[in-house]
């Protein structure tokens, strides 16, 4: 059992099967497991549901601990593939996180007997009994263990577990110093190799010595394979990293080993060690699209765009409808200011995947940016419809009907935007601004406040309040708007004309001279304002 499976493996399947399981084994890779489930639960409802994609929701869901629904998904692939021995194995698993200890104990049995050689099939077996308080049976269990296995360090704990349960502390005690004084090089905890399943007088029987020991180099691949799993699953990178190497040292030419010290060490931002990694998967397996993705999400974070970008062109040329290559390359070709590109990569993931809810937003993002108001109202509206209330997506909404000019949209779309978060300036500003487009000067002004509360000091802003409240009749706060204008940009013509305007009227004529003076200097062609003031 590894972290990850291979990436496209069919395994005999129908077409449709081996592409469902690809895109989540994709997402899966990327770091999604709820997105990778997610893909598969419209196939799970299916009666004609493949094992293999039972057999995957399960792996996903012990991920996620979700071990309740982890132990249906396994039992369903037991019971559509008859003699698969790794799904009674997994579900074994599933049952001994939730401490349904006699089911456990059988699933183990019907994995052993399936699959005679399965080391961990055996250690969990006798975990069962344990916990069962058949102790007896659990030493005959362990005893087998390691007639088949001499000096395996789990056997050799369980065996002390049991012995002491059955009243032999002093046996108990010589087989753990037995193992210590075979292996003195101990390092990590032995109760690792056991599992999360362990019964709670396993750890606490022998404390110091059980704490104390572990094993640098496990004969065993099944173990260290399940040590690494267990790992990833609990988010420790650091041992799953350490258990993958050592896989890797027994095995070197395992694919699968090199690409999880490369997941694992992405995870631990040891970005050297997860390159080198990856280096070596390539050299073992040049076509894994996989490793040119992870590859390239490593140079992207580094900031090396050029070689991530020809590392994800890579992977898609290996697996074109690879997901996770797409949605990166678009963001790299979305930072890089390439919005046509970004554009286009986006259009290929929505038309792949058309739940990737965030691509739908970056598209109409990209489509506004390059002035095609159009799409950018329909990619906004998908993002609407699949997520529900999005404040980020109304506003949005709103500025493409703007463009449109179709102000009742763009009103509604900014309306939906502040009802969900009533201070959003991009919102109030686009709101703003249609209220000004459709003559609605009091609701304009009413916004405008709105947006100065929030700490807006645009010159834009500040003008627009000034102007409405000198529309509005409130000549000393326009005075103190524009003259705030004027603080931040002193070059603002149009302030400078509405401020003489505004001396003009109280027969300040000196002042308003002044002001025609120096807007007319900035710009000669609003000289026509002079003759045309502004009704209060």
């Amino acid at each position: 059992m590894t972290d990850y499976e291979e990436v496209g493996t069919a395994g005999g399947g129908e077409e449709l099967t081996s592409a469902l399981l690809a895109r989540a084994t994709l997402l899966h890779l990327n770091g999604d497991p709820e997105s990778a489930l997610r893909e598969l639960r419209p196939s799970l409802r299916s009666k004609a549901c493949d094992g293999r994609i039972r057999a995957a929701a399960g792996r996903i869901q012990f991920e996620l601990k979700d071990y309740e629904a982890a132990a249906e998904s396994y039992r369903a692939a037991a019971m559509l593939r008859p003699g698969y021995a790794t799904a009674h194995f997994e579900l074994a698993r599933c049952l001994e996180r939730l401490k349904r200890w006699p089911e456990a104990a059988r699933e183990f049995q019907t994995a052993l007997r399936l699959d005679p050689e399965n080391a961990a099939a055996s250690l969990g077996y006798g975990i069962s009994l344990l916990n069962l308080d058949r102790g007896g049976e659990a030493m005959a269990v362990f005893e087998e263990c390691l007639n088949r296995e001499p000096g395996l360090p789990a056997a050799l704990l369980g065996k002390s577990i049991a012995l002491k349960s059955v009243g032999r502390a002093g046996a108990a005690r010589g087989v753990l110093e037995e193992l210590l004084s075979e292996r003195p090089e101990l390092e990590t905890s032995m109760a690792a190799l056991l599992g999360a399943g362990q019964p709670t007088n396993m750890v606490d029987s022998e404390p110091d010595s059980v704490r104390s020991m572990a094993i640098r180099q496990p004969e065993l691949a099944a173990v260290l394979e399940g040590m690494a799993s267990s790992d990833f699953a609990s988010g420790d990178y650091e041992s799953a990293a350490a258990h993958c190497q050592a896989l890797a040292k027994l095995e070197p030419d395992n694919v699968e080993a090199w690409f999880n010290i490369g997941v694992a060490q992405q995870r631990n931002k040891r970005v050297d060690e997860a390159q080198a990694a990856y280096a070596e998967v390539m050299r073992l397996d040049p076509g894994l699209a996989a490793a040119h993705l992870n590859l390239g999400m490593l140079e992207f974070g580094e900031g090396d765009y050029n070689r991530a970008a020809k590392r994800f062109e890579r992977a898609l040329e290996l697996s074109p409808r690879l997901e996770p290559a797409l949605w990166n390359l678009a963001l790299l070709r979305e930072r890089q200011g390439d919005t046509e590109g970004a554009a286009a990569l986006y259009t290929r993931l929505t038309g792949t995947n058309p739940e990737w809810v965030d691509a739908w937003f970056h598209l109409g993002y990209m489509k506004l940016l390059s002035g095609d108001a159009h799409a950018a109202a329909e990619a906004f509206e998908v993002c609407l419809a699949k997520r529900g209330p999005w404040v980020e997506a109304s506003s949005n909404a709103g500025i493409a009907y703007w463009r449109l000019g179709e102000m009742d949209k763009a009103a509604q779309a900014f309306e939906a935007a502040l009802k969900i978060e009533p201070k959003f300036v991009e919102a109030l500003h686009g709101l703003g601004a249609v209220a000004m487009e459709t003559g609605d000067l009091s609701r304009a002004l009413e916004l405008y406040r709105k947006l100065c509360e929030a700490g807006e000091r645009s010159p834009e802003v500040l003008y627009n309040r000034a102007w409405l409240e000198q529309r509005a009749g409130k000549v000393e706060t326009a005075v103190r708007f524009y003259g705030q204008v004027l603080n931040v940009q002193p070059d603002f013509a149009e302030a400078l004309i509405n401020l003489g305007q505004i001396r003009q009227s109280t027969g300040d004529e000196h002042a308003a001279i002044a002001y025609f003076q120096r807007a007319l200097e900035l710009k000669p062609e609003l000289a026509r304002a002079y003759f045309e003031p502004m009704s209060a």
